[in-house]
């Protein structure tokens, strides 16, 4: 049976007490939110235009409403009623791709 070492070694040990936002300031790095939320608009752009061999109509509608502001690929939003329908791909990433 394999046991976790009771003292983690890090990568960065002169960093570990550090909060994680300064951190990632210090490193020059993006959070890991912004990351994820960067990685879900790429993949959602390539479903969107045709760029991966998965098909639209499978994630995503395109909203019915004529749209005067933004841009003309804005996604239909669905109503959820289960709260944890809410954190899948095709859900979450409608509303900052349609901004």
């Amino acid at each position: 049976m394999y046991t976790l070492p009771l003292t983690p070694q890090r990568a960065l040990p002169t960093l570990q007490e550090i909060r994680y936002s300064r951190r990632i300031e210090q490193l020059g790095l993006q959070s890991l939110e912004l990351r994820r939320l960067i990685n879900d608009l790429v993949i959602c752009y390539k479903i969107v235009f045709g760029l991966t061999c998965l098909k639209m109509s499978d994630y995503f509608m395109f909203s019915p409403v004529c749209v005067t502001r933004g841009h003309p690929y804005k996604l239909f939003v669905p109503r959820t009623v289960v709260s944890t329908r809410k954190h899948y791909f095709c859900v979450r990433v409608i509303e900052p791709w349609n901004n």
